[in-house]
């Protein structure tokens, strides 16, 4: 069957079909459903009824699909897509989508499939037909103005002084293995301070001598290599970009900086001297080198110290300036960047929306496709889908998409095993937009209906998050969000008998993390433990229960309880083993409180069951 022409109506489903189609103004959905199986794809095309023929249906250039009977007997017919459907949905809106229905209008639609008394509903969603606010309308992809770079560059200059040097490298690119590397991702203090997402990058900054005083080495146009890993951006698109004026090639990086420490004029073009004894070209910083006030400022990118690991390029750059040259200082920026990157602009927020955004449109998607998936990996590659067709480049982090027992996992990142249909799925996910990260986490049941004892630990996180989001306030400290959360979950788990009384050391055998963290470059953004909050930082929100009974049961906290106490949470770890829930969304900190910004999908377990059941 072909539906863009063609007369045979021999089936009167397929025709009221394409009538249905055609009221979606030339993009027409139709759902396929086999058991439990069910997909949802498009269907293309003229305005004409869809007719059946051969039992086929062209869905898109190269996409067919089958038609079936009703497995249920009732004489019904079903579409059946050949390629999954994430293959489906990228090939069809590649060829031919052009406007999406939005999202009131898709709620309008409702076709019956069967004419049994089991009326069932199409959905009449293509994955991200599910993503609310990002569907249906032009959305406008926020952007940092090289303004605000330049300010950021000029804070960072008052704050290391005129004797000071700053360098920052791109890191280098990673193998993946043989031949082949990872893609590059630049380092979040370049991108925070330039804008720049191009390899081989050095940002040099000389404050006391203006004419250095920001200075990007860059890669130059290579015709020869761009013919194979792309085109390059010319150092004119550097400087609009990011706002610096002076961009040499990234060949001559230490050239400069040898250069500036040892006094020499800085050449970049012999053929143009006129002066065969040119004057120091950055005579200020060589003065503060000569008199031993120079420093050389740079990040180094080892968080968590440790001797065993390679040094870094910064901390090999470091040793070898500190070998040839004694008399220089070396200072550590990282701290400086910090209390810079943990208050966000109002131009880092819309970017975090957006990154925000994009994550909840994939985690609508993921509880759709649940309910017929029957691996992990269906989901997931829903999830990566949305990301790209939405249009940001990547996930900030590698998806969490758990099902059952995998749910009590904090970190699992497997997304292969089969789905359990009476079992909670747990999604924790984070677009990357502008180098931006998100960090949604929603948990829901496969089946799309929480059971009660599923309910009842869902219904302990929400509140427990609740009272965390509350607690933090300006003047505050994160701290308070944590005592919170753990104060409720206490008071909860004691309640459904998993704890003998709510001290700290029993709610840790579920509560296994603190509940949350500042977001921004990073998705664990950096921070400073001990500073006190204040407005426009943004925090994601995370509490969480993960019931394992053998974990439990190993635990010496549990083991000093008494054999009462034992016994009776034996038997409630009996009922909830295996229920992991986390619940985190983003806010952001006004003058008064927190501002949620993942409001776009059902957090709340009944919001949850009425959007699964659509």
């Amino acid at each position: 069957m072909r539906i863009d022409g063609g007369v045979d109506a021999r089936e009167e489903r397929i025709e009221r079909l394409g009538r249905i189609a055609t009221e979606i103004s030339r993009q027409k959905m139709v759902e396929e459903n086999v058991g439990d199986d069910a997909r949802i794809v498009t269907v293309l095309g003229d305005q004409h009824a869809a007719k059946c023929r051969h039992g086929r249906v062209r869905i898109g250039e190269g996409v067919d699909a089958t038609m079936m009977p009703d497995p249920l007997g009732d004489s019904g017919w079903y579409i059946v897509a050949d390629p999954p459907l994430d293959e489906v949905a990228g090939q069809v809106a590649d060829q031919r989508l052009r406007v999406r229905p939005g999202q009131e209008e898709m709620r309008q639609i409702v076709h019956p499939v069967y004419d049994t008394g089991m009326r069932r509903t199409i959905m009449f969603l293509i994955v991200v037909l599910s993503a609310g606010s990002l569907v249906g309308q032009t959305v406008a992809r926020p952007a940092i103005d090289p303004s605000e770079y330049a300010a950021r560059r000029a804070r960072v200059a008052k704050e290391i002084g005129p004797n000071g040097m700053l360098v920052l490298f791109s890191p280098k690119l990673q193998i993946r293995s043989g031949d082949q590397e990872w893609p590059f991702r630049q380092s979040n203090d370049l991108l925070y301070l330039t804008g720049v997402d191009e390899e081989e990058t050095t940002l040099v900054m000389v404050p006391g001598d203006p004419e250095f005083a920001e200075v990007l080495f860059v890669r130059d146009r290579n015709p020869q290599q761009e013919v194979w890993t792309g085109r390059i951006p010319s150092h004119e698109e550097i400087t609009r970009s990011s706002g610096i004026k002076r961009v040499e090639s990234s060949r001559v990086a230490r050239n400069f900086i040898n250069t500036a420490i040892t006094g020499w004029p800085w050449v970049t073009n012999f053929d143009a001297l006129t002066e065969r004894l040119p004057p120091r070209s950055l005579p200020h910083f060589y003065d503060a080198v000569v008199n031993g006030s120079a420093a050389i400022w740079t990040v180094d990118e080892a968080r968590i110290p440790d001797p065993t690991a390679p040094a870094t390029q910064e901390q090999l750059f470091v040793r070898d300036l500190r070998e040839r040259h004694p008399s220089l200082l070396f200072r550590e920026a990282q701290p400086m960047l910090i209390h810079m990157r943990e208050v966000k602009s109002a131009a880092e927020i819309a970017v975090i929306q957006h990154a925000i955004d994009i994550t909840e449109a994939a985690q609508k998607a993921a509880m759709k496709r649940v309910l017929t998936a029957t691996s992990e990996n269906q989901v997931d590659a829903v999830i990566d889908f949305t990301y790209k067709d939405l249009g940001t480049c990547c996930w900030a982090f590698p998806s969490i998409a758990a099902s059952g027992k995998n749910t009590t996992t904090l970190h699992y990142m497997t997304n292969n095993g089969p789905v359990d249909r009476q079992g909670l799925f747990l999604t924790d996910l984070g677009a990357e937009y502008l180098g931006y990260s998100a960090d949604v986490t929603r948990t829901y049941p496969a089946s799309g209906k929480f059971t009660a004892d599923q309910r009842a630990i869902h219904d302990a996180v929400f509140a427990a998050q609740e009272a965390a989001i509350a607690a933090l306030k300006p003047g505050g400290h994160f701290r308070d969000a944590d005592h919170a959360a753990i104060a409720v979950i206490g008071r909860e788990l004691a309640r459904l008998g998993l704890i003998a009384n709510a001290e700290p050391r029993q709610i840790f055998m579920y509560f296994r993390h603190v509940p949350g963290h500042h977001l921004g470059l990073e998705t664990h953004d950096v921070a400073d433990r001990d500073r006190r909050i204040e407005p426009n930082m943004v925090f994601a929100v995370e509490p969480g229960i993960y019931v394992r009974k053998n974990d439990v049961l190993a635990s010496p906290v549990y083991a000093k309880l008494s054999k009462e106490e034992q016994a009776s949470i034996a038997k409630a770890l009996d009922r909830y083993d295996g229920i992991g829930v986390r619940i985190e969304d983003n806010v952001v900190i006004t003058e008064t409180g927190a501002r949620l910004l993942s409001s776009g999908s059902p957090r709340k377990s009944d919001d949850i069951e009425k959007f699964m059941g659509r």
